[in-house]
């Protein structure tokens, strides 16, 4: 049986046709569509901005790429990176002090601090995570959290540390030093006057930084006076606090604050060998460590450890919510402007939606 050629050639002569229309559909869905959502997701475009018509101006759109120094402004039709200075509108934006502004704002800025969560799976490694995980620092973009976790039958503290590369480390340093032994890791901030009166005392030292949950302790322990005796073990103060010896020296107390299953706080209390009620007793704190050498990189994280980093980054990018500071003019200048994160490693701001800073803000900013 012959084949009609010439019933076939009408056919494949519109093919390329069809292909041309189907691209042309496509591009057309993406790009005014419901495909532009898609495109924006991996900040490919941005949406809802006002993209450049012939005749107008460059829009005022910058977009920080999260942990980098790479900042690009928006020309209407693609991404192109500032390599030095621009003018966007009537302001003047310099890639550095500008750059600056999203650094501040994202790895500087002030959240909720403690802040607890817990995870699905509390198994991690073979140990029990059935207590919550507590953000308790966050310092040059890496944040550190403690949790507590049960093997055979003993709850041990673990700190974990989550850096900018959302790489996440463990704590390889024993918790708690009853003898007083590790001054890298204590420091004296109170003192116990004769009367048992706790007073905080100044830390010369700035760069300590200890746990919020220990900051909030100690602004609840200044103030108390100590029932002292010399023969117990425990001794009860008010609100929930306790001192228990520890050792069998005498001279070395530590807070723990509940009731029932008390809770063991990395606050100390040491006796002066003239005794408590003609001496002085110190009360030191145990701060967090950012020596590298102090922690073990974790790889690869398990489910468990992927759902601790999400949660933390989730805590992080609750400063979305509030408006960021941004400089231009040479730091002249400031402007409250909300902030988009796009793709999970972008900041993008559109300087026509910010207003002017505080007068104080700005005055800073000239200094």
């Amino acid at each position: 049986m012959k084949l009609n050629k010439k019933a076939e050639e009408p056919r494949t002569a519109y093919l390329p046709a069809l292909i041309a229309l189907f691209v042309l559909v496509i591009i057309f869905l993406f790009f005014f569509g419901p495909g532009r959502e898609i495109l924006d997701k991996f900040g490919i475009i941005i949406p809802n901005f006002n993209a450049t018509k012939t005749g107008e101006t460059t829009p005022e759109i910058l977009r920080y790429e999260i942990g980098t120094s790479n900042l690009a402004f928006y020309d209407g039709i693609q991404w192109v990176n500032l390599e030095d200075t621009i003018k966007l509108g009537d302001k003047k934006i310099d890639k550095f002090p500008s750059g600056w502004s999203f650094v501040t704002y994202y790895f500087y800025s002030e959240r909720e601090l403690p802040y607890s969560f817990e995870i699905n799976k509390q198994t991690i490694n073979g140990r029990d995570y059935k207590y919550p995980l507590i953000i308790e620092s966050f310092k040059d973009g890496s944040v550190y959290l403690r949790t507590f976790y049960t093997e055979r039958n003993t709850k041990i503290k673990r700190y974990f540390m989550i850096n900018k590369k959302d790489e996440i480390f463990e704590s390889n340093f024993e918790e708690g030093f009853s003898e007083l032994e590790e001054e890298d890791y204590l420091v004296n901030v109170a003192i116990a006057q004769r009367d048992g009166e706790i007073e905080l005392i100044s830390n010369e030292n700035k760069d300590v930084v200890f746990p919020s949950s220990t900051i909030n302790h100690l602004n609840n322990i200044v103030g108390l006076v100590i029932p002292f005796d010399p023969e117990a073990d425990w001794i009860y103060l008010p609100n929930e606090y306790s001192l228990k010896k520890q050792g069998s020296s005498g001279s070395i107390y530590r807070f723990y604050y509940g009731e029932g299953e008390e809770e063991a706080l990395d606050i100390y209390l040491k006796q002066h060998t003239t005794g408590f009620i003609v001496g002085v007793s110190y009360v030191y704190a145990q701060r967090i460590t950012f020596d590298e050498e102090d922690y073990e990189k974790i790889y690869p994280p398990s489910a468990s450890e992927q759902e601790i980093i999400s949660k933390v980054k989730e805590w992080h990018d609750s400063i979305l919510s509030q408006p960021m500071e941004f400089t231009y003019n040479n730091e002249g200048d400031c402007l409250l402007v909300p902030v988009e994160k796009k793709a999970n490693k972008y900041l993008v701001i559109d300087l026509t939606e910010g207003t002017p800073c505080p007068e104080e803000n700005q005055e800073q900013n000239e200094e």
